[in-house]
């Protein structure tokens, strides 16, 4: 939460092994995505890249 509220520039992930809807809700209230382990590398890397891609997106656009 620190990170996101500080940086909204920084793509965040919250990575746990622990299924809570509220840890997810509030992941997702702040901006940032959310995965439950144990997750496969390819879902992992296509997030990356598409906050990756979203953010230069952003910054292209002139609103970062």
């Amino acid at each position: 939460q620190l990170i996101i509220t500080t940086e909204k520039k920084i793509p965040a992930i919250v990575l746990t092994g622990y299924a809570d809807k509220v840890v997810e809700d509030e992941a997702h209230h702040e901006g940032a995505e959310y995965l439950l382990k144990p997750i496969e590398p390819s879902a992992l890397l296509s997030m990356v890249r598409r906050l990756l891609s979203n953010s230069q997106d952003t910054e292209t656009n002139g609103t970062a």
